[in-house]
Parts: C-alpha cells; sequence; structure tokens
C-alpha cells in the first residue's frame, strides 16, 4: 500500500517566509519515524551555510520526550533548561490528555505521571522546581563590534 502522505520538504516556502529565530524539533534518535523524519528534514533544511544562502536561525534546539532512549541510539546531551512551573506542567499534561491516541495508562512513557516526572528530573538537574530540557545544535551569540567576549 502506497502512503497518501506528501513528502517532507525541507526547503519549503512557508519555512524561508518565516524566517524564525528559534527552531525546536525533535531527537534524531526517537523511535518515532514521523518524528526521526521531521528531524532529518530539520537537519537539512537548518545545516550551516554561508551568509545570506538561506535563513539560517540563531538557536536550534531538539526537544525530548522520555522514550527517547528505547530506541538505543545515543541521544543529545541535554544543555538547555527552561524553567517550569506547576502551572506549566500541568498545562502540558492537559494538552497532552487531548491528544487521546497518545496518551496512555502509567507506568507508559507517555502517561501524566511520567511527563510530570520527567519536569521534576530537570528541575533537579538545573536548580528548578520544574524544567523542561533541550539538545542544543545551534546558538549564536552575536556581539556588538567592539564589545569582546
Amino acid at each position: 500500500m502506497s502512503s497518501t502522505r506528501p513528502p517532507i520538504v525541507p526547503e519549503s516556502s512557508a519555512r524561508s517566509k518565516v524566517e524564525p529565530t528559534v527552531v525546536i524539533g525533535p531527537e534524531i534518535t526517537s523511535y518515532n519515524q514521523d518524528h526521526a523524519a521531521v528531524a532529518r528534514a530539520l537537519l537539512t533544511a537548518l545545516r550551516p551555510g554561508p551568509p545570506g544562502s538561506r535563513w539560517q536561525p540563531d538557536v536550534v534546539l531538539t526537544y525530548e520526550e522520555v522514550a527517547d532512549s528505547w530506541a538505543a541510539l545515543q541521544v543529545s546531551s541535554r544543555t538547555v533548561f527552561v524553567e517550569l512551573s506547576d502551572v506549566d506542567v500541568e498545562g502540558k499534561v492537559a494538552a497532552m490528555s487531548r491528544h487521546a491516541s497518545q496518551c496512555r495508562e502509567h507506568p507508559h512513557t507517555r502517561s501524566p505521571e511520567a511527563l510530570r516526572a520527567l519536569a521534576v528530573l530537570r528541575g533537579a538537574q538545573s536548580g528548578c522546581r520544574g524544567a523542561e530540557a533541550f539538545g542544543c545544535l545551534r546558538w549564536v551569540v552575536r556581539l556588538r563590534p567592539g564589545l569582546g567576549v
């Protein structure tokens, strides 16, 4: 049976018109084939190149899922943390619950308990009550002339 999904086109006109400063995509090691395909497309579309050749956002991050390590591949180091309040975490759980096909009972990796536990773990690792962690593929800091480092 052939797929009816359109192919992912990394150099899409929508992306080039938006010119985002921050792009966050899935971890390329995801066992989810759709997530891995999107990650590969992002790596292709956002690869470094000569200035002016195409839009290149200053920040490119990868988000994580509890099950990212299931593929038994090395995942990116989590080096960027965004602090989450209890309200933020519950908002994330509520958003996930709207995707009934994706939610599962605990101890599944997509259970509300697993989402909360990951936020607590990443919070402990970053000195916050709760946090979301990201891998960093690119983080460009542009200094003003004469400022130095």
